[in-house]
């Protein structure tokens, strides 16, 4: 449009200077033509017939040139249409800048569903203004995008779909199902283990675990609802009148808001993905002549302080012996230490003498860690005591003395009487 209005501007001038040039030979012609009214009115001639002859061809020539009697009209004539023309065309250059200008904005500020697709699409586009003088920046990015190999990205995007997100988060889902495939397959064997330790005599009971999947709402729905969610249908995909785009629909719909909330809720995610929390534990009791059942444990809140430390103690030795591999062969070379620290200050004889039992039988490697007045609960049951005392000169610092028991046991009140005289 700008080339058009140009193009009848030059044109306007072309003509207004032919105007000027036809205004100055007719201002010529008519000087000729007053000379001629003179040569004829001052004519005298005896051959007048050949005169007039002559002076008939100058007339005709005169007036063949004075067809432009009409010039100054036309000439205003033209310049009107010309000027209608331009008016025309800048009011609808005007419309066009209105309409280019409402594009911008409409390019700049697109829908909330196409700035959910492309969420760069505020950043890309943060320096483009809504001025005409921009047109050119955007008729770059528009040949940029058409110029794009668009086959090839769709051919990427169809790869990426297929064998990148949803392979990636596949693995991500098979692996949260291993570790709490691992962590049944533990509670079987913890069990198996517990059957053989006797937890209450007279009758004599065992304990077993038992889980079952927490009832915690936010668990429930990542596990059972956005880990399954995020999968594409693909025989629904396959049916779609266009395959591409609903591909494309289901990533913006369903991956796409559940890889944004796996990264930005970091406290949601270490919860849900913690796969200890898919479960809730009970430890139930039953008889060992006949396996019938006796009572359930859901908590320890009903229990006495030694009742709930011997339930405490029988699932967590047995656990313990199942993370260090222990199995039926308790003479195998595996890592098997553990230490109790004044384990004995809460229970009675009979529970201390059950916790130094659970752990010989499980073939647990103990170190009790307990004061004077409870050695006796458990000097049958060690071979070496590690007697620590403070230092006579620097009460900052201990001396230990290694005492095997048969040593301990003839020293024992000797060793009691200066323990006591020392402090």
């Amino acid at each position: 449009m700008k080339d058009e209005i140009a193009t009848l501007g030059k044109n306007k001038d072309s003509t207004r200077d032919a105007f000027k040039g036809t205004e100055s030979l007719i201002r010529q012609l008519k000087s000729e033509q007053d000379q001629q009214k003179i040569v004829i009115n001052n004519f005298d001639s005896d051959d007048l017939e050949s005169e007039l002859k002559i002076l008939s061809t100058i007339i005709q020539d005169i007036e063949n040139q004075l067809v432009y009697g009409q010039f100054l009209y036309q000439k205003q004539q033209f310049e009107a249409d010309i000027s209608k023309k331009i008016i025309e065309l800048i009011e609808k250059q005007n419309q066009q800048a209105v309409n280019i200008r409402s594009a911008m904005s409409k390019f700049k500020s697109p829908s909330k569903e196409i700035k959910a697709k492309f969420l760069d699409w505020d950043s890309d586009t943060y320096n483009l203004k809504t001025e005409i003088d921009q047109l050119p920046e955007y008729i770059e990015w528009y040949e940029n995008i058409k110029n794009e190999n668009i086959a090839e990205l769709e051919t990427r995007f169809r790869d990426e779909f297929n064998s990148g997100v949803t392979k990636a988060l596949s693995v991500f889902v098979n692996s949260l199902e291993l570790q709490h495939g691992k962590i049944e397959n533990a509670i079987e064997e913890i069990n198996e283990s517990l059957k053989n330790i006797t937890f209450n005599i007279n009758p004599d009971t065992y304990i077993q675990l038992d889980r079952a999947d927490t009832k915690r709402p936010r668990i429930r729905d990542f596990r059972f609802e956005k880990l399954n969610s995020w999968q594409p249908d693909r025989s629904k995909i396959a049916l779609a009148t266009d395959q591409k785009e609903a591909e494309v629909e289901h990533f913006v719909s369903h991956i796409q808001p559940f890889v944004k909330e796996l990264q930005e809720n970091e406290k949601w995610r270490q919860e849900v993905t913690d796969v200890r929390n898919w479960s809730e534990f009970k430890a139930r009791e039953f008889y060992k002549t006949d396996s019938a059942y006796k009572t359930t444990y859901e908590s320890s809140g009903s229990l006495s302080g030694g009742e709930a430390a011997q339930l405490a103690y029988t699932v967590l030795c047995a656990s313990l012996a199942y993370q260090f591999g222990i199995t039926k062969e308790k003479n195998s070379r595996s890592f098997r230490l553990v230490v109790v620290d004044e384990a004995f200050s809460k229970l009675d004889e009979n529970k201390s003498e059950y916790l130094l039992r659970l752990c010989r039988n499980l073939g647990l490697q103990l170190m009790a860690v307990t004061p004077l007045t409870s050695i006796q609960l458990v000097e049958n049951d060690v071979s070496v005591i590690h007697w620590v005392t403070k230092s006579n000169t620097d009460k900052n610092k201990s001396t230990v003395r290694d005492i095997a028991i048969m040593e301990y046991k003839q020293k024992k009140e000797s060793l009691l009487v200066e323990e006591t005289t020392a402090e």
